[in-house]
């Protein structure tokens, strides 16, 4: 990903939580894991990074899980559909 990708993608994150506040928790997390995925271990430390991504299997807190789910897919490079 490069820096102008990674800068679009921060904005729609952003714009997301707003427009679908349900969802914000999911786009906080996308937002977090595309840091990780453009800026590596100088983000986070790599233990901070697996907390992250082990949040996407929670089962009693679906905010957690969702900010897990986002965190992953940013990290991943997905491209998440919106409003949906």
């Amino acid at each position: 990903m490069d820096k102008k990708e990674y800068e679009n993608e921060i904005i729609k994150a952003q714009n997301f939580q707003k427009l679908e506040p349900g969802r914000a928790a999911y786009w906080i997390g996308y937002e977090r894991g595309l840091g990780y995925a453009f800026f590596g271990a100088n983000f986070c430390p790599v233990a901070e990074h697996i907390a992250w991504l082990k949040q996407a299997d929670e089962t009693g807190d679906q905010e957690r899980r969702l900010r897990g789910e986002g965190y992953r897919d940013g990290f991943q490079g997905k491209k998440p559909l919106a409003l949906g």
